[in-house]
């Protein structure tokens, strides 16, 4: 079932943030640079997508702010967050485990559009065929 993957999903990713904890970053590094950069931008669209999904009446989908531009903006930015930290740390089982967070998010994302289909109709369906699952210019 999508939510028993999206459990698993859940627990790799904070299974990922815990292991982090004991892995020293390579500070003073092109690789520390490049993951922090890339975690800061995952925090940004952290809070923007929060910001955009608490402004948003339950009655209609979120399509405001970073939602323009992905329609799963708090995985996306889970799995950035997980490939900066693998990034800054250099360890290849936290970019590994976030290609396995991806493969899973996109399983549980296409669950919750069907789901978002039956819930708004129309209006979702036109918010699918403008904006891209994960992140790019909104199609016109």
């Amino acid at each position: 079932s999508e939510k028993v993957v999206g459990y698993i999903a859940t627990i790799i990713i904070y299974m990922v943030f815990i292991y982090a904890i004991f892995l020293p970053f390579k500070l003073g590094t092109a690789w520390f640079y490049a993951g922090l950069f890339i975690f800061l931008l995952a925090m940004i669209s952290l809070i923007s997508a929060c910001i955009s999904f608490f402004k948003t009446s339950i009655d209609e989908p979120v399509t405001r702010g970073i939602y323009r531009y992905s329609r799963h903006p708090f995985y996306l930015s889970n799995i950035l967050v997980s490939i900066g930290i693998g990034i800054a740390t250099a360890s290849w089982i936290i970019l590994l485990v976030s290609m396995v967070f991806l493969i899973l998010a996109n399983i549980v994302a296409i669950y919750e559009e069907y789901r978002c289909i039956e819930r708004y109709g129309k209006t979702y369906k036109k918010y699918l065929n403008t904006v891209p699952r994960w992140i790019g210019i909104p199609r016109l």
